[in-house]
């Protein structure tokens, strides 16, 4: 049995999807099936998951967590680099407490190379190979904070998108990874930003102000510097009318499920936006419409 996953992959091969136990045992570790997903797929994708754990456990010295396919691009760490349990402790007691799984699976290194001024950390996976592994700075190895990271909060952000990206859910996914969060401003607007454009969206209006401003310093003092900020303001207010669209579908959810519900945010963290929309109408269009071992798993959260 690999040591880095929670079951061997003899009882991947050849357990069934209709043992609740089995099933939830798994669900506690952050692998769950996705909407869509049959049994044969779900086996599937966990082998894989599994082949990933075990290539990286047999490597001894240097790892390679990633290498393109003509070998020229690759991404390498050191054994010695992986980081300890000790360090995963309290992001999954978080993620236990709030969601109800904690993923003790995915292996975690510090990465010392190509580092960025402002990085922390981050997790990577790939739906090819089903590769999920985190990276940490090596700051964090001695200290609790860098720059505004906390530790924990960093690692259970990540752990979240480690268990939640096989949902494919764009548009809540920084939602539920935020919550870990202990800053309040962070829980709110962490979902504003859900696509890799939304960054260059919201830093265009503010290098064109810039530069007006800096046009009607040295060149041109006749230039009109408001509608550069009523872009601005215009690019903002749209994230964060989409953020209070997305967290009032959450709310709306939430509110059916807290009557029979013993843990509403694990059931909405395991859906998505889509089945949110349909839990806040109806619990039972959303339930009757889950698979059967999606049935077995949202029960377990129900009273």
């Amino acid at each position: 049995m690999c040591e880095f996953f929670p079951v061997s992959c003899n009882e991947l091969k050849n357990e069934s999807f209709e043992n609740a136990d089995f099933l939830l045992k798994l669900d506690s570790h952050g692998l769950f099936p996705a909407p869509g997903e049959n049994t044969e797929d779900f086996r599937a994708r966990l082998l894989k998951e599994y082949a990933f754990a075990e290539k990286i456990s047999a490597q001894s010295e240097r790892i390679t967590l990633w290498e393109s396919a003509d070998g020229k691009d690759k991404l390498e760490v050191g054994n010695s680099d992986r980081i300890d349990n000790e360090l995963f402790a309290p992001a999954w007691e978080m993620t236990q407490k709030m969601y109800g799984f904690a993923v003790d699976y995915v292996p975690g290194f510090y990465l010392f190379d190509k580092v960025g001024l402002l990085w922390g950390g981050c997790s990577l996976y790939d739906d090819e190979t089903e590769m999920k592994v985190f990276l940490l700075r090596p700051a964090f190895k001695n200290k609790k904070r860098f720059l505004i990271y906390d530790r924990t909060e960093l690692i259970a952000h990540e752990l979240c998108h480690c268990a939640r990206q096989v949902l494919h859910d764009h548009a809540i996914e920084e939602f539920f990874a935020y919550q870990t969060s202990r800053s309040i401003l962070r829980r709110y607007i962490g979902n504003c930003f859900i696509r890799e454009t939304d960054a260059m969206l919201f830093l265009l209006p503010s290098i064109l102000l810039l530069i007006a401003q800096l046009i009607k310093n040295f060149l041109f003092s006749s230039l009109p510097i408001f509608p550069f900020w009523l872009f601005l303001a215009i690019i903002m207010l749209y994230f964060l009318v989409r953020n209070q669209r997305s967290r009032n579908m959450i709310a709306k959810a939430r509110k059916n499920l807290q009557s029979i519900s013993s843990n509403p945010e694990a059931v909405l963290f395991r859906s998505t936006l889509a089945e949110i929309k349909i839990i806040g109408k109806s619990f039972d269009g959303y339930f009757n419409a889950l698979s059967p071992m999606r049935k077995i798993i949202i029960s377990k959260y129900l009273r």
